[in-house]
């Protein structure tokens, strides 16, 4: 999770160097698997920053999905970033509508850089 103007983005990276390594459900279940981490981060984190971090989560009032991807420049695109939206944006529409799909080409707007 990063914070950007008090909204936790859920960001996630990924590369594919030529074999089929995005799994659009499996994306999904990253972000849902950490929604529902917080709840007992936030009651049961022995660490006080863990429980700051997951109350301040919890207490948001929407949170930015974003998904990172890189794929190699000789066969692209690998996989369509237009297919990937479609199945995550149908599967998190509750948690983010509007996600996002960059890569280093294409960050629309996004301020961050991947190495």
């Amino acid at each position: 999770m990063k914070w950007r103007s008090q909204v936790p983005w859920s960001i996630a990276t990924r590369f594919n160097h030529g074999g089929n390594l995005f799994d659009k459900g499996g994306d999904a279940l990253v972000v849902l698997h950490t929604l529902a981490a917080m709840l007992p981060a936030r009651l049961l984190a022995n660490e006080p920053v863990e429980r700051q971090l997951a109350t301040a989560i919890l207490n948001c009032g929407c949170l930015k999905v974003v998904l990172h991807i890189e794929q190699p420049q000789r066969h692209r695109p690998v996989v369509d970033p237009a297919d990937i939206k479609q199945k995550l944006r149908r599967l998190l529409k509750a948690v983010d509508p509007h996600l996002k799909i960059v890569s280093m080409n294409n960050m629309q707007g996004l301020a961050w850089t991947v190495t």
